[in-house]
């Protein structure tokens, strides 16, 4: 009964969707109707953002054939619509130059798609490889109702987190401090609220976000596994829109206004809820976050007793000022402020006295970016950046039981410079030259009383880049090759590198291409670890600077070949690949057992495949991927001197069901992966209080599964007024994994285990109000 009562809800759900797609007869997005046509008709449009936004339309009749339903379009719109095949549709803006335009407009060409829908709706894949992600336009994935940008990356096939979080997310056996974060060009140092629960990025401005995994772009460096990079869409012709929301964890605001004649501002905040009251949503990421740290310590003292409370919260905000002037100039402002702050008060009652100290852990990262172009021609163009960032990671920890206190901070500011130029030579051949100037200071300071210690240590990095990359279509538009190279010179280090990238394709049939990709990169920076008690045991790792001789310059080398092949209604993509890391420092990469407090440099490589299918049934879609590779360590001078990375995750697989129309969504789906390397002790022996270990990463933990559900519902009210309400659920049910395991001496010399557990059941509501 329960089972026909919850398919009974699922199916009216659906039913009112459709009733209002065919009865509603208000002007709606553009968007939506391409949307409902490119399911109804199996087409799908090619168009710039900013073409279609701010358009509304009534929908035609659902009855209507395809050539009817575009030219109901043409006339409502004034947009031009062009079949470049029977199945493929162009849309773009009628173009009229007058004689003082023509040389002061540039002529946007339209950047080609492979794959228009990549696991749902505004997830596209495109002819460099690249994925690119666009919350406007997002539909739905499994346990998210919006478009959280590192979770989303997660769905991704070669992408994982070996313990759930976002601020450890894995790109082909990568650490996270190996991928590269950019907000609108300014390099992010942190990413994550409530230690890497949430995104840092809030999901509500219009963006869009490139995932390179391989063929990154010859101006993109300081990386030497992924990249992220996020740019905010600041479209001028788009009407002002605003919208507010809220979750059980946060709420959040955002709005876009054009203030003044080819200038608009954009304004976007989301502030926690946290401190105010304990969601459910909330209560599970806490019994996820505060395990096994001093929070849970103090709480669990079997000895003293203790009253213990904990008081947290986190807010971002972000700006972007965007001016043209006369056409060829353009000028964009950004600014982005993120903070997380977790205050801990600690009680001790003794012979009728009353002791209590504070402990807070701060996160603070704050960044400003101005860029300018300037268009000569419909071919050329020139302009500059720079960019600011900062990032600070503040802990006092105050200890009630023996009044010490132990205070840590870690400090980086990065400031950047970039020129560059674009030339388009033909229509087939174009080119980019980028000179880059960087310098990056990062400090770490520790003090202590009783016994009073102080220890201070900052490093800077000054660093320069020249890059170039072209790009070449063949006439018959079957080979597309974008060949880069870039020069780093390190200057603390002295180091010179030259590293080429290439990108390229080819159409071997009209539904079948295949990719070759290659890169070399570097980075000069690194997280390390120095005791897992670090920051209250809640945030371990501390940026460093290179000093080339215990921490040296990371270098990687990466070559893939794939497969796109996309018959009517079907996806299939398959990817090998094999990269190597060099110059990794042991401390860089989360041991825990023998080789915890050894530093020795070494390299790792690892082999793989991705693999994804594809299949869409009208308004259903359903995907499987599935990934493998095989990934090892090369200490040379360690004994074992090759076992396996810890960041091996053998094999994993994805899987979901999305059901999406105008107004009704919904989304289960389910994730699994072989557990992480494992290493165990030897009996329970010690050695002068020394664990003793079998050899490095030769065991495994339990495998990890979660299963997740989430739906959306979309309300279109009078005028452009649109309310929307999700619910989601993560780990539908509630299985309970080990995702990460460790072994220390208690007081008396004997050995005890720390088990980590996955993420409970976490159920979310989202409520959102746009126009």
């Amino acid at each position: 009964m329960n089972e026909f009562r919850i398919w009974l809800i699922f199916l009216l759900f659906a039913a009112f969707g459709l009733h209002a797609q065919h009865g509603n007869k208000e002007r709606i997005p553009l968007l939506d109707i391409i949307a409902e046509i490119e399911i109804d008709h199996k087409v799908r449009f090619s168009y710039l953002d900013q073409t279609i936004a701010g358009i509304f339309a009534i929908p035609p009749d659902p009855k209507l054939s395809l050539g009817a339903k575009i030219q109901w379009l043409r006339v409502q719109t004034g947009l031009e619509f062009d079949f470049s095949s029977p199945a493929s549709i162009t849309i773009t803006k009628p173009i009229v130059f007058t004689p003082e335009q023509k040389d002061s407009i540039r002529i946007e060409k339209l950047e080609e798609v492979v794959v228009h829908q990549y696991l749902t709706s505004g997830i596209s894949r495109k002819q460099d490889g690249a994925t690119v992600i666009s919350p406007p336009k997002f539909g739905l994935l499994p346990g998210l109702t919006e478009a959280d940008v590192l979770q989303t990356m997660q769905q991704l096939p070669g992408i994982t987190s070996v313990d759930e979080t976002i601020s450890n997310i894995n790109i082909r056996g990568g650490t996270h401090d190996q991928n590269l974060f950019l907000w609108n060009g300014i390099r992010m140092f942190q990413t994550g609220h409530f230690f890497g629960q949430i995104s840092a990025f809030n999901p509500t401005i219009p963006q869009k976000i490139t995932v390179y995994k391989n063929g990154t772009p010859a101006s993109l460096g300081e990386s030497v596994s992924g990249t992220a990079d996020i740019v905010t869409q600041t479209d001028l012709n788009a009407p002002d829109m605003a919208e507010i929301g809220a979750n059980m964890i946060a709420a959040q605001a955002f709005v876009r206004a054009k203030l003044w004649k080819n200038g608009a501002v954009t304004i976007s905040g989301r502030r926690s809820l946290t401190d105010f009251f304990d969601s459910p949503a909330y209560k599970s990421y806490s019994d996820r976050v505060f395990q096994n740290t001093v929070v849970t310590n103090l709480q669990n003292d079997e000895n003293i007793t203790y009253e213990t409370d904990k008081d947290f919260y986190f807010y971002d905000l972000s700006l972007q000022l965007h001016q043209k002037i006369a056409q060829k100039h353009d000028f964009i402002l950004s600014g982005i402020l993120i903070e997380n702050e977790l205050a801990i008060d600690q009680r001790r009652y003794q012979d009728g006295t009353i002791l209590s100290g504070r402990s807070v852990l701060q996160q603070s990262s704050w960044g400003t970016a101005a860029k300018y172009t300037y268009t000569i021609n419909e071919n050329t163009e020139i302009g500059a950046q720079w960019a600011l960032s900062h990032f600070v990671l503040n802990g006092v920890n105050t200890s009630v039981q023996n009044d010490q206190s132990l205070s840590q901070q870690n400090e980086v500011l990065s400031n950047d410079v970039q020129i560059h130029g674009n030339h388009r030579f033909s229509e087939t051949l174009s080119a980019t030259a980028t000179y880059e100037f960087s310098e990056t200071s990062m400090e770490n300071y520790d003090s202590t009383t009783l016994p009073d210690f102080e220890r201070n240590e900052k490093r800077v990095m000054r660093s320069q880049a020249l890059s170039g990359q072209a790009n070449w279509i063949s006439e018959s538009g079957k080979w597309i090759v974008r060949p880069g190279l870039r020069l780093n010179y390190f200057g603390r280090a002295r180091l010179f590198r030259m590293e080429p990238r290439l990108n390229s394709s080819y159409q071997i049939q009209n539904k079948l291409r295949l990719e070759l990709m290659g890169e070399f990169k570097s980075q000069s920076a690194a997280q390390i670890i120095d005791l897992q008690q670090d920051f209250l045991g809640l945030e371990k790792r501390r940026w460093v600077m290179s000093n080339q001789q215990e921490i040296p310059i990371e270098k990687s080398m990466q070559a893939s070949v794939g497969l796109i092949y996309e018959p009517e209604n079907w996806l299939f993509t398959v990817e090998s690949y094999y990269k190597r890391v060099t110059g990794i420092y042991s401390g860089t990469q989360s041991f825990q057992n023998q080789l915890e407090f050894e530093k020795i440099i070494g390299r790792y490589d690892i082999i793989g495949a991705e693999i994804l299918a594809q299949r869409q049934w009208g308004k259903i879609r359903c995907w499987l991927s599935y990934s493998i590779n095989h990934n090892d360590y090369t200490f040379k001078t360690y004994n074992p001197q090759q076992f396996p990375n810890n960041f091996h995750l053998a094999n994993a697989a994805t899987c979901a069901g999305i059901y999406e129309s105008k107004q009704f969504k919904v989304a289960l789906g389910a994730k699994w992966f072989t557990g992480k390397p494992q290493t165990y002790p030897i009996g329970e022996s010690t050695d002068n209080g020394t664990i003793l270990y079998e050899l490095p990463n030769s065991s495994r933990l339990q495998s990890y599964f979660q299963m997740n559900l989430s739906a959306t519902h979309i309300w279109q009210l009078s005028g452009k007024g649109q309310l929307s309400a999700g619910i989601s659920i993560m780990n539908l049910l509630n299985t309970r994994c080990v995702i990460n395991r460790y072994y220390r001496l208690d007081d008396t010399e004997n050995i005890e285990r720390i088990d980590t557990y996955s993420l409970g059941r976490t159920p979310n509501i989202s409520l959102k109000f746009s126009i």
